[in-house]
C-alpha cells in the first residue's frame, strides 16, 4: 500500500475511512506503518498520531483483522 505524504493527504476528495487507535508508542505505530507499506495493493493510507485512514473500506478491513491476530498472539 502507498503512505500519502501531507500534500497528498490535502488532495483527498473520496470517501476516507478512519480508525483511532489507542496510542500504544511510537515502536508500535511504526510497525503497524511497517505492515501497512508491505501490504500488496493499490491502496492507501495516511497516518495522523494515532488515526490511521484508508482509501477503502476492504484495507481497513484487512488492518483490523491483522491488528487483532496481533493482539490475541
Amino acid at each position: 500500500m502507498k503512505r500519502l505524504t501531507p500534500a497528498e493527504w490535502g488532495r483527498v476528495r473520496e470517501r476516507v475511512v478512519t480508525l483511532s487507535l489507542p496510542d500504544r508508542g511510537a515502536d508500535e505505530t511504526g510497525r503497524v506503518i511497517a505492515w501497512l507499506e508491505a501490504r500488496p495493493g493499490a491502496g492507501w493510507f495516511y497516518v495522523v498520531g494515532s488515526t490511521l485512514s484508508f482509501g477503502s473500506t476492504t484495507d481497513a478491513e484487512a488492518f483490523k483483522r491483522w491488528m487483532l491476530s496481533e493482539l490475541a498472539a
